[in-house]
Order: structure tokens, then sequence, then C-alpha cells
């Protein structure tokens, strides 16, 4: 059981769809590569790695809520052995709800029949597509004072929670990533040095999807 990471700009269609079809008990798709590395690093520091085939993918810089949701409907196709479909997207300008909405709405667009939307906690929906489970973590902390909200809000988060950051250092940007940017801080390095119980108070929002996915 693990990880399989498939990287759209390096693989070939034939071998993304092989997984899905023989190997993969969980699809999962990110925005970014940002975000697979940070959900890799927050399950090796939670020690959550040892669970279904997850098989976790980018979408090869795509952000447009749409495109994400024809990627999603395009792989639930591929194969009956799915269990499950999951993915992590950014806020942004959005509530958690709002965002949530717009991509059952995009979904529903592009012919899906979309029933049972359930709040679970923290960010973190979950829904019948087509008569497969869909999980969703929609990243972002709407507490701290960005424009934008992100799976970096979380980093930063945790570094205020360290006392290396405060509020009002952050207060003129636009959001996390800029901060992190600006300051040459690695975000993967901020997770794998914090202590876990400091990562388990910050990151619950993925610790909730973590244990969603794997109570399917």
């Amino acid at each position: 059981m693990g990880f399989h990471q498939l990287k759209p700009q390096e693989d070939s269609f034939i071998k993304i769809a092989r997984s899905v079809v023989r190997i993969l008990d969980v699809f999962m798709l990110c925005e970014g590569r940002t975000d697979v590395e940070i959900f890799k690093v927050i399950a090796e520091k939670l020690g959550l790695r040892d669970f279904k085939e997850l098989g976790i993918t980018d979408s090869g810089g795509v952000e447009i809520v749409y495109e994400l949701a024809k990627y999603i409907m395009t792989i639930s196709k591929l194969s009956k052995k799915l269990k499950a479909l999951a993915a992590i997207i950014d806020s942004n300008e959005y509530s958690p709800n709002q965002r949530v909405h717009s991509f059952i709405n995009s979904l529903k667009f592009i012919g899906a029949n979309i029933i049972r939307l359930t709040d679970l906690r923290d960010n973190v929906y979950s829904f019948l597509m087509n008569g497969r489970k869909l999980i969703i973590l929609v990243a972002g902390l709407l507490e701290l004072p960005f424009k934008k909200h992100m799976i970096e809000d979380y980093v930063v988060k945790l570094l205020i929670e360290q006392g290396v950051l405060s509020l009002l250092q952050i207060v003129n940007y636009e959001s996390a990533k800029d901060v992190l940017t600006s300051r040459g801080i690695d975000p993967l390095k901020v997770i794998r040095d914090a202590e876990e119980k400091e990562v388990k108070k910050v990151f619950q929002s993925f610790k909730v999807f973590y244990e969603s996915i794997d109570a399917l």
C-alpha cells in the first residue's frame, strides 16, 4: 500500500491510465506540484502514508475550476476499481463553501450527477458523483489577512504559531505564497522541521481529509 505519484509533465497518458485502471483504490488531484509535495510531507510527518493505494498527481498548472472538473470526470470513467476520487483545491478569493459549490457546478455542467453533499468538517466535503465517492479539501485559512487563500496558508500559520512570523509582518501581502517567496522560506522544510504536535494542530483539515479517504 502507499502513494503512487503520477507526473503529468513527465508520464504518458497511457502510464497514468494504466495505473488508474490496474492499481489504484483512490485517485487524487491537486492544483499544483507544490500542493502534491506538501500533501506528501504532511502524510509522512503524521505517519499517514500506510493506507490504500493512492494515486496522486497535479493538474499541470491548471487552476481553472472547470478544467479541474473535466480532469476528475475523465479519470472517473477509466476504472471501475477506483473506490473514490479526491481533490485538494485552493480557496483563493472565495469561502470554502463557495469554492466547493463552484466545483460541483462545473461537474454538473459537463454532465455529472451529484448527490449527497456533506460538509464533513474543517473544509472537507464529500459527495457522490455518478455513484462514486468524491472527497474535496478546500485549502486555505480565512483567518489570515490575505486576499487569496491556498495551501501555503497553513505553513504561514505554523510559522506564526512558532513565533517566527507575526500577523503584522504578513498583513500587506496578497497571499501566503508571496510571504514565503519574499523571505526565501521553503514550505516543505518548515513542515519537516516542526514538531508533530504543531503539524497536527495547524493541518487538522488534512488529517480529516486523510481519515475520510482511509475510511472508504
